[in-house]
């Protein structure tokens, strides 16, 4: 009896407990609940080890795929039809040698690099990712705005493609010439690109990566160079602009701001809002938080980032208001207000996701930081590292100055885009001498590889006639001519020979293949 008595009073205290929840506002209908279950994750490899907050984490790639380059069923097919009642005998040669054109960029197509993706699961502190053919490239934290300027948080996907052969460079149109036709030699080729969601994100102003390029013995003249160009890709040392700047925009003084960014949840965009009127949580509490003036003149420029870590309980209150590097956080300017910023985010309403759930028991990310308070509002850009030992990037001669096992073979640079990057030297080569290539009645593919240096370029042109300029006259050179003629055939010429002043011929040629093409760019 005592026993069935206990039951019953157990469960009415459980029904009280339920009914005695405050009732959410209703949402609209396009609106998620908060505190719903966690949304399913992707697939992924086994999770890396448990690394301590200051250890830099360590990627390796999720997947590798190639990049879409020829759809099946594609306008090329569809353009190049048979037309049976075309008599014109200079257009049906036409189309025989654009479907001629389709069987070579087949064949290419299977030369293509892999591209491997790293899902990143925390922007706030510095990582490397690791390729399959030894390059390792290191972010640093708080690395990457949108296309307004914001920071990203959350989740960020990473697609790393590595260069490292003849036939790679070729089916993705790359060279080794500078944008005015200077020969480079390489150390080796990349392409990054970094995804919040489905939206391209980039590095931040004043933000770098640092690349380290495999199997790299003779360093002495390497660096940086950025791509120009899409279907034959030259090289430049100047990065393009990404960022707009603010400096010029009027502005107040300085403060300290919760800055809007942009995060992806479980693979979906969110914002955090305050769930009573949507209103986004950044505004509520710049709205909220008063900076004392004092603090305010201690402030000398803007971008210096915070990291707090908040965790919701079931109806969307936050019960918990934690800085993510609390030795860094209690010794700088936002030590002061420390108390009044956590009041300010205990005492709103409850918040929900625009999108996405907003799970129980998670914590999550926000990010203050010194802002140049504009008149005119403003994109604001993260300069400053969180690191207490605040010191510039390596540079590829401190790098290596020192070698030891680990960085013996190889080579260091900085990069402040992603993009396709180039580990490379000028050949020393002030040659102005040209060479021609001509194919009667035929268009071709020439490919030109130094068999002394690490160099690999494309004579330019087109209808047969091609020209080569600032040849470096003398060098060890192979010759591999893809031509395709106006009754619809394929073959290919290889010419082992050196440089010079003077037209180039190809006398014999062999039958074309993918395998016979990846042989004489690669040996």
């Amino acid at each position: 009896m005592k026993k069935i008595l206990t039951t019953g009073i157990c469960i009415f205290v459980f029904a009280a407990t339920v009914l005695a929840q405050p009732e959410l506002p209703k949402k609209p209908d396009r609106r998620p609940q908060t505190g719903g279950p966690e949304g399913q994750p992707r697939k992924e490899q086994p999770q890396q080890p448990a690394q301590s907050p200051r250890q830099r984490p360590v990627y390796y790639p999720r997947n590798t795929y190639p990049p879409v380059y020829y759809p099946q069923g594609s306008s090329w097919e569809q353009n190049t039809g048979n037309q049976q009642d075309n008599n014109d005998a200079q257009a049906v040669a036409a189309q025989k040698r654009a479907k001629a054109k389709i069987e070579v960029k087949k064949a290419l197509f299977e030369m293509r690099a892999q591209t491997q993706s790293f899902d990143i699961k925390d922007l706030t502190r510095e990582f490397e990712i690791v390729g399959a053919k030894g390059f390792r490239i290191v972010f640093p934290e708080l690395a990457f705005v949108d296309e307004e300027g914001n920071p990203v948080l959350g989740e960020v996907e990473i697609k790393l493609t590595e260069y490292t052969e003849n036939s790679e460079f070729a089916e993705a149109g790359l060279t080794t010439m500078t944008t005015d036709g200077s020969l480079l030699e390489t150390g080796g080729m990349v392409n990054l690109e970094a995804y919040s969601g489905d939206k391209k994100v980039q590095l931040g102003s004043g933000k770098s990566v640092e690349i380290n390029v495999p199997d790299m013995k003779d360093k002495s003249g390497f660096r940086v160079f950025y791509s120009r160009g899409t279907e034959m890709v030259t090289w430049s040392t100047e990065p393009s602009q990404q960022n707009t700047d603010t400096a010029n925009k009027p502005f107040d003084g300085y403060t300290i701001k919760m800055l809007k960014s942009t995060q992806v949840i479980n693979g979906k965009p969110a914002t955090f809002v305050i769930f009573r009127n949507w209103k986004p949580l950044e505004e509520y509490v710049n709205e909220n938080l008063k900076v004392p003036a004092d603090v305010r003149s201690q402030i000398l420029k803007d971008g210096i980032p915070f990291v707090y870590t908040l965790e919701f309980n079931s109806v969307g209150k936050i019960k918990s208001v934690k800085p993510k590097y609390p030795e860094y956080s209690k010794n700088s300017l936002i030590a002061e207000i420390q108390g009044k910023l956590k009041a300010v985010l205990m005492d709103a309403p409850p918040i929900a996701l625009n999108d996405g759930n907003l799970d129980n028991g998670r914590t999550y990310d926000i990010l203050f930081a010194t802002a140049k308070n504009y008149i005119t509002p403003g994109p604001v850009f993260i300069t400053s590292p969180i690191a207490n030992n605040e010191k510039a990037p390596v540079t590829a001669s401190e790098t290596n100055a020192n070698p030891n096992a680990q960085n013996v073979n190889e080579f260091t640079m900085n990069s402040s885009q992603l993009t396709k990057i180039n580990c490379d030297r000028f050949s020393g080569s002030n040659s102005k001498d040209t060479q021609h290539f001509q194919f009667e009645r035929a268009d071709a593919l020439v490919y030109v590889i130094f068999k002394d240096q690490r160099s690999f370029i494309q004579p330019t042109g087109a209808n047969g006639n091609y020209i080569l300029t600032k040849v470096p006259t003398g060098s060890n050179v192979r010759y591999v001519a893809v031509v395709y003629g106006d009754d619809g055939s394929v073959k290919m010429g290889v010419r082992d020979t050196q440089t010079s002043n003077e037209n180039v011929t190809f006398t014999d040629y062999r039958p074309f293949s993918a395998e016979a093409l990846k042989s004489a760019l690669n040996n």
